[in-house]
């Protein structure tokens, strides 16, 4: 194939209007795309990650504080409360605050 002719069908192409869904891009401006992509893809985590969290510790906020308000709350000097009737009660709890933080 002589170079005139070769020439002449990369100008017939080159003129085509179909461009396959794709345009071209500089290096850098792909590597600017790709480390915006890495960053959102880190906030995206570091946000779920942190809305877990916020959700766990708000679970054990529910396990916690209605015995420390019951507590502070009580008008008598002493508290009665029997070892039988503590033990299980206190276990559920420590069980499933584990649960929560160690899932």
């Amino acid at each position: 194939m002589t170079d005139d002719l070769f020439k002449s069908i990369l100008s017939e192409y080159n003129q085509s209007i179909e461009d396959f869904g794709f345009t071209e891009v500089s290096e850098d401006v792909f590597e600017q795309e790709k480390a915006t992509e890495v960053v959102n893809a880190i906030l995206e985590t570091e946000e779920s990650t942190a809305k877990e969290y916020q959700n766990k510790l708000m679970e054990l906020e529910k396990l916690i504080l209605p015995f420390l308000i019951k507590l502070m709350n009580a008008k008598e000097v002493y508290i009665k409360w029997p070892h039988e009737v503590r033990e299980p009660v206190i276990k559920a709890q420590i069980e499933k605050i584990v649960k929560l933080t160690r899932g």
